[in-house]
């Protein structure tokens, strides 16, 4: 045996424990020239990966794989991407997404594809390269645009998801989510955008918009957000336009700053519902039976019973008359159920109970802006939408954006009454004109127990997604107008159901 065939076989052994240890990456994992792994399934994570840096600032990395260079990675592949982790000091994936509009366009909360965008083709470009390691903590450039106005002077985008945990959880670092959220449904909630702007406390500083705007919230949001006009309050709190004593007395009679506690008894309509006589009339005097007497409660209604429930429920007048003051803020009082109902829940009560006579049977709450659509899917209503149709019949369902309300009828001035659960509570209103006063008289008279000023809404209530009107006839029908309230107008509609 020659020199050459003693070497051949005094390495055989080496290669052969080399080829094995070679054999458990293959297909899956495989190790860099440095000696680091960093390959998984044929990506190399080189670029946004480091195996002693993730370690380091990973306390159940170094726990768990602080000797096993192959799970480590496989850990930061399969879950480590998903919560956003970092594991490299020349790649920030927080600063990254922060930093880069245009991918969340694209990748919204898939957050592996930042990891990969950037593995791929981002190293490539200064801008990227930059927007790694930026430090950025906030997002920035997101949507502050709608219906071709700006909104940044009542919106920010990292206050919001900051003070709206719900929020944050269902739409993270997707801005255009989180803006629409805020526009279709913060806005008409009251729900502040930024640290400086409360509507609210907007309100109570400029009587003379009230009086312009009435208690439409958009309308103030967006009179600010294009003029920065109107009188701002500093606070410790960013602005509010409340003094320290009224504030202290707000709390302090938390218990009700009316003393007030009507509740059934002083009621001249409507105390109790009419359960399972499917007509339109039913369907109207049933709307009316919370009104007046029901707060505004986020999410009221969404629950397992509120929407399902037959009549109208005692601890809703025990919540009204404990919380009925000038300061009754619905967003200290989130998914309290039981106490109250929001707008999408108003709705599915009001049909419930006019279609049922047993609490807990079909479920009929649905997102506000679908209301109208979904009643036409189902066969119960032909649709409008765009706004395609200014006529308003009693009984008609109008779904707008993050807002859903009920037709009392259409004035000769082509006003709007309509019944709906809107910040503060269940209430009649009206768009300007003939309608607004209706509500305002029909508040006073049949309605005592309302502590507040009847609400009139601006002319944006009929800017619809969509108008369910409901069918009186025909194959699909669940409601019949024996009493003929689809040919009445606004004023015809409320003598007959209330008087003069």
């Amino acid at each position: 045996m020659n020199r050459r065939e003693r070497r051949a076989m005094t390495l055989k052994p080496v290669l052969a424990a080399v080829m094995f240890c070679c054999l458990l990456f293959v297909g899956s994992l495989t190790v860099s020239a440095a000696g680091e792994v960093t390959k998984y399934n044929g990506v190399d994570y080189a670029r946004v990966y480091d195996f002693d840096y993730y370690v380091a600032h990973n306390s159940y990395v170094k726990k768990h794989y602080a000797d096993n260079p192959a799970g480590a990675l496989k850990y930061f592949v399969k879950k480590g991407m998903k919560k956003r982790q970092v594991a490299s000091e020349d790649f920030d994936i927080n600063s990254y997404i922060n930093g880069s509009k245009n991918l969340r366009r694209s990748y919204k909360n898939n957050y592996k594809k930042y990891y990969l965008h950037y593995i791929k083709k981002g190293y490539k470009s200064k801008t990227y390269r930059r927007r790694a390691t930026a430090g950025y903590k906030t997002l920035k450039n997101y949507a502050v645009s709608y219906a071709g106005v700006s909104y940044k002077r009542v919106y920010d985008y990292n206050y919001y998801v900051s003070h709206n945990a719900d929020v944050k959880k269902k739409y993270g670092v997707d801005d255009l989510a989180v803006f629409e959220d805020f526009m279709e449904r913060g806005v008409y909630l009251g729900l502040k955008g930024n640290a400086k702007f409360d509507v609210e406390s907007y309100i109570k500083a400029n009587p003379d918009l009230e009086t312009q705007f009435g208690d439409d919230y958009f309308e103030f949001y967006t009179y600010y957000a294009k003029t920065g006009k109107g009188n701002l309050v500093p606070t410790d709190d960013g602005y509010s336009a409340f003094t320290e004593d009224e504030l202290a007395a707000m709390s302090s009679s938390e218990t009700g700053a009316t003393e007030k506690k009507l509740g059934y008894t002083a009621r001249k309509i409507y105390n109790e519902t009419i359960n399972g006589q499917k007509t339109l009339t039913t369907y109207l005097k049933n709307a009316l039976v919370p009104c007046g007497r029901t707060l505004y409660i986020w999410g009221g209604g969404w629950d397992d019973s509120d929407a399902s429930i037959i009549g109208y429920q005692k601890q809703w007048e025990t919540f009204f008359n404990n919380h009925n003051t000038a300061g009754y803020d619905y967003a200290n009082y989130r998914y309290s159920y039981g106490n109250g109902l929001d707008c999408s829940g108003f709705a599915a009560w009001t049909l419930y109970n006019t279609l049922y006579t047993k609490s807990g049977g079909a479920w009929l709450v649905y997102q506000s802006t679908t209301v109208a659509s979904t009643y036409k899917s189902k066969g119960w209503a032909t649709l409008s939408t765009g706004s395609s149709d200014q006529t308003y019949k009693p009984g008609d369902v109008v779904s707008m954006n993050g807002h859903v309300w009920i037709s009392l009828g259409q004035c000769s001035d082509k006003s709007v009454l309509l019944v709906h659960s809107s910040p503060k509570g269940v209430q009649i209103s009206g768009t300007s004109g003939r309608a607004a006063t209706l509500a305002t008289h029909y508040m006073k008279k049949y309605f005592p127990e309302w502590p507040y000023a009847a609400r009139t809404v601006s002319s944006s209530y009929l800017s619809y997604a969509g108008k369910a009107r409901w069918k009186v006839s025909g194959a699909g029908h669940i409601l019949d107008d024996p009493d003929g309230l689809q040919k009445m107008s606004a004023d015809q509609i409320m003598k007959f159901l209330l008087g003069d």
